[in-house]
């Protein structure tokens, strides 16, 4: 098996080329060695190779489960990654809720990104009620 976090940093400068020629098979390889151990960071990279078809053939419904797996051990931009995937239907039913739900638990811890998504939902009403005051609370707190 291995040591995940070494396999999980091993992958990353296969990717970025640091100290050896990239990758993508290694990059994969090593992300697929670490995410099988559980190590959160390797699981949301390699969710994202799947989500974008990078390296891999892309498969949407693969990076949903990795994402869950990812923030289930507290990763939380795979939380957030996964309520976009949640609020676009990609490789999951699209579930406007349970976006909203994801993106709420992000924000809160500290995910920018999921901030600006809680703004837009409360704007539209999407996966919850339409507020233009928390809409506004929510766009310039962040």
């Amino acid at each position: 098996m291995g040591h995940a976090g070494s396999q999980y940093q091993l992958a990353i400068m296969y990717y970025e080329g640091e100290g050896t020629a990239k990758s993508l098979p290694q990059t994969i390889k090593w992300l697929k060695e670490a995410a099988n151990q559980e190590h959160a960071d390797a699981m949301s990279y390699l969710a994202i190779m799947y989500q974008f078809g990078e390296g891999v053939e892309k498969d949407c419904a693969k990076a949903a489960d990795l994402y869950k797996r990812s923030f289930l051990k507290g990763n939380i931009p795979a939380e957030a990654n996964l309520a976009e995937l949640y609020h676009e239907g990609e490789g999951v039913e699209k579930d406007l809720e349970k976006a909203f739900i994801l993106y709420l638990h992000a924000g809160e811890n500290g995910d920018v990104c999921s901030q600006t998504q809680l703004g837009k939902a409360y704007l539209n009403g999407e996966g919850t009620r339409k507020s233009l005051m928390l809409h506004t609370h929510v766009i310039y707190d962040t």
